[in-house]
């Protein structure tokens, strides 16, 4: 996924790349919540997230990535 948007230059969220993430995410204990468009919220941990975009859950999702691998 992350090199496909090293190679075009951009981040673009497809709906499959979104299922992963969210997978990952609900495994990682956050609920995801779609919401109209291309917006989620994401509450984990008792804190509600403001509206983002896929790409910013993506961010999210790597951050926690990282840092569970770190653990």
């Amino acid at each position: 996924m992350v090199g496909s948007w090293l190679r075009a230059g951009r981040v673009r969220v497809s709906a499959h790349d979104f299922r992963i993430v969210r997978d990952f995410l609900e495994r990682d204990g956050w609920t995801v919540e779609e919401l109209p468009g291309v917006f989620v919220r994401l509450r984990g941990g008792g804190v509600l997230s403001g509206e983002m975009t896929r790409e910013a859950a993506v961010l999210v999702a790597l951050r926690r990535l990282v840092k569970a691998s770190g653990s």
